[in-house]
């Protein structure tokens, strides 16, 4: 089974008394150690070899549980990864039926609306919560998420919660995207084609050079679906719900899919060289580096990838081909 997502981890004890601000020294997000009542729970967890960029910081007590995400995103937009988020809450806190749509925000100066909110009512028949709440925003390419959870509040009280740590949390500069707004595709799917894999090692390192740069920059968020709502659709698929999302070109071949909900995508790429046939790598972009997975004659089936090539490499079974580092240092 493929884990990625949200770390739960047991929360401790509240401290007595308030320690100096948590700073995140790649955004310059600042956050007091004490938000109203919630208290800092220890050392911030980081998912990225100490660069920061995948941390978490926990918050408040086992019945009123919170956690700040602050991670370096594939295709940094946060209309694309709320609603992928709401898809992971489904099972991890039974979060269920048709959702309220999300509010729009504009926080840290921004010029037009540069995040999405929402709190939901829970049954109570999951860990007993009574209530659950998310926010995300977009800072450039990365997205900071504030989660809540709780057994003992109500909905609206825990809206009252979020908005304490809307106010606590300062940021310089704005570095905002617009939201995306992309509709579910209409009609039937395409024909899934059968894609082969290309085993010729120079013409997979052709793929990664020529497609991986373009990958590379559409997952830092110049082009794809986090620039182009229009040219994209968001494919539903029940089977893949769980574990992702998937955006496909309107006029292509080619997708976008949101694994997990921290940030981490794969996609499919075209080659810019008149190879014979035309290959297509498969590509996996996660907080620091794209990496190519594999090389195929034709876009494979997300479906496809997921239980061939991808898979193995998400679960650490095997390793990408080649990747191109996210540091611009080291480009």
């Amino acid at each position: 089974m493929i884990r990625i997502g949200m770390i739960a981890a047991a929360l401790v004890a509240v401290p007595a008394t308030a320690k100096a601000d948590w700073v995140h020294k790649p955004t310059g997000l600042r956050v007091p150690d004490a938000i109203g009542d919630d208290f800092r729970k220890g050392e911030t967890r980081d998912a990225s070899d100490g660069k920061q960029a995948n941390i978490w910081v926990q918050y408040g007590t086992d019945e009123d549980a919170a956690t700040l995400y602050v991670y370096r995103s594939a295709y940094p937009d946060a209309g694309l990864w709320f609603h992928r988020t709401e898809a992971a809450m489904r099972g991890n806190v039974g979060l269920s039926g048709d959702l309220p749509p999300p509010w729009e925000v504009t926080l840290f100066g921004a010029a037009a609306p540069n995040g999405l909110r929402q709190v939901y009512t829970l049954d109570g028949r999951t860990k007993g919560f009574r209530s659950t709440a998310l926010l995300i925003v977009n800072h450039g390419e990365w997205l900071i998420k504030v989660r809540l959870s709780s057994r003992s509040l109500d909905a609206q009280a825990l809206d009252g919660r979020l908005d304490r740590f809307v106010a606590a949390m300062r940021l310089g500069k704005a570095d905002d995207n617009p939201l995306a707004h992309i509709a579910e595709c209409e009609g039937a799917a395409p024909p899934a084609t059968i894609s082969t894999p290309v085993t010729d090692t120079a013409e997979q390192m052709r793929t990664l050079v020529e497609g991986g740069a373009l990958a590379q920059m559409a997952a830092r968020g110049a082009s794809g679906p986090a620039k182009d709502d229009s040219g994209w659709c968001r494919v539903r698929d029940d089977r893949l719900a769980p574990i992702a999302t998937v955006f496909r070109e309107r006029d292509g071949a080619n997708w976008v899919m949101l694994i997990g909900d921290s940030g981490i995508a794969a996609a499919t790429r075209p080659t810019l060289i008149d190879t014979k046939p035309k290959l297509s790598g498969l590509f996996l972009q996660t907080h620091d580096q794209t990496a190519l997975i594999e090389a195929y004659d034709r876009p494979p089936a997300p479906e496809a990838a997921i239980s061939g090539a991808l898979g193995p490499v998400l679960s650490g079974q095997r390793k990408p081909i080649a990747s191109i580092s996210m540091d611009d240092k080291k480009r």
